[in-house]
């Protein structure tokens, strides 16, 4: 932009998202502060033994926390607090990181359940005259659906 002079140096720092930013860096940080303090593997192993080495029940177990944790901060927060924990008990496992990846993902951005879980929810909270419970009630069924059917593809694939 700024070499074919479409904006102006200043321009271009007047449009950083800085929130944005400074949430990634900081979820980065917490997600290799749970790595290397260990938490992240505790937590791992945690799932592993509720879940066993099933493959099917840890993908299950994962993207229900992260879809859980989601509606609670933002999916990009989520995202970066949940994959260390994935990524070690799915290496604890000796599978291919790949598809709890991409199942973590597609978790982490279903917040429908609450008008915190994103900001196109609280855009359309107040002046839709929407409740809490309303993000309830058609959220719930929504995100089961979207969950049901993100785990049975990825399985599949």
């Amino acid at each position: 932009m700024l070499i074919f002079g479409c904006c102006s140096p200043s321009q271009a720092m007047n449009s950083i998202d800085w929130k944005l930013i400074l949430t990634l860096a900081g979820g980065i940080s917490l997600g290799f502060a749970l790595q290397k303090t260990g938490i992240a593997g505790q937590v791992a192993n945690g799932i592993l033994s509720m879940c066993g080495n099933d493959s099917l029940m840890v993908m299950i177990a994962i993207c229900l926390t992260g879809a859980v944790v989601t509606e609670f901060i933002s999916n990009t927060a989520a995202a970066v607090l949940m994959f260390p924990i994935m990524y070690e008990a799915v290496m604890a496992m000796g599978c291919d990181p790949y598809p709890f990846t991409i199942g973590l993902l597609l978790a982490v951005n279903s917040a429908f359940m609450t008008p915190i879980g994103t900001t196109l929810n609280l855009v359309v909270y107040g002046p839709g005259g929407y409740s809490a419970t309303d993000f309830l009630r058609i959220g719930l069924p929504v995100k089961l659906a979207y969950m049901a059917t993100a785990i049975i593809i990825l399985n599949f694939i």
